[in-house]
């Protein structure tokens, strides 16, 4: 199949919006990550007898493979 100039570029472009949009969605999930780990804290000192400093989960780093 072939394609002209504008038709890549409309193929770019569509690309990049929805690149935008996924990142807008990582950011929303971890900003609500964040506040359920919060509330979870919070929960874990009004239900434990002994206020414990609660236990963060760990967080996994992706790392970058370039080619």
């Amino acid at each position: 199949m072939k394609y002209n100039k504008a038709d890549l570029e409309r193929i770019v472009i569509t690309q990049l919006e929805n690149l935008n949009a996924q990142g807008e969605h990582i950011r929303l999930i971890k900003e609500q990550n964040s506040l359920l780990l919060n509330y979870n804290h919070k929960l874990v000192e009004k239900l434990s007898d002994k206020v414990k400093e609660p236990i963060p989960y760990p967080i996994l780093k992706r790392k970058n493979h370039e080619k």
